[in-house]
């Protein structure tokens, strides 16, 4: 099932031992990242759901370009949301 939040647990637990060393929101990008192409296969009705993103090639690639937009966009989101709450 994409984008399900079982998922993330891990993402959790890895977070509470990692502390500053461990990005969750870039670990749930990724998590959505990997599930766009089960989502559109859901949609689409593709006879597979997991071709290319759940292989090691594919996580290889998605988990690269996490590694280099998700600081970015992590800090985007919360510049955004800080100056929402605050200002």
């Amino acid at each position: 099932m994409p984008v399900t939040p079982l998922h993330l647990g891990i993402g959790a637990c890895c977070k509470a031992v990692g502390q500053k060393r461990f990005s969750f929101m870039i670990f749930a990008g990724t998590q959505v990242l990997m599930d766009i192409e089960p989502l559109l296969g859901l949609i689409y009705g593709w006879p597979y759901l997991h071709i290319f993103t759940h292989n090691l090639i594919g996580a290889t690639l998605i988990g690269s370009l996490a590694f280099v937009i998700g600081k970015p966009i992590s800090q985007w989101i919360l510049l955004r949301f800080s100056n929402l709450v605050i200002g």
